[in-house]
């Protein structure tokens, strides 16, 4: 499930989604999605990626890791 919660996050954007809309979609409870978005962002907290997972308000979103910033700036 932690994949299919990266690609409905990547998916989606800036706007991310709330953990009632990932439980929605996912037909999962709360406990089953939470425990996938902790082993999410294990993955992201190491330094070998260059992408967060972020709660904004109420929402989870994927984001650029700050130490990449500088290069994204370039593009």
């Amino acid at each position: 499930m932690t994949s299919t919660i990266e690609a409905l996050l990547f998916a989606v954007g800036s706007e991310g989604l709330s953990l009632e809309e990932l439980t929605n979609i996912l037909e999962k409870d709360v406990d089953t999605v939470l425990k996938s978005i902790d082993e999410l962002n294990e993955k992201y907290s190491s330094k070998n990626s260059g992408i967060d997972l972020k709660i904004l308000g109420n929402r989870y979103k994927l984001t650029t890791k700050e130490s990449e910033k500088e290069y994204l700036k370039k593009f």
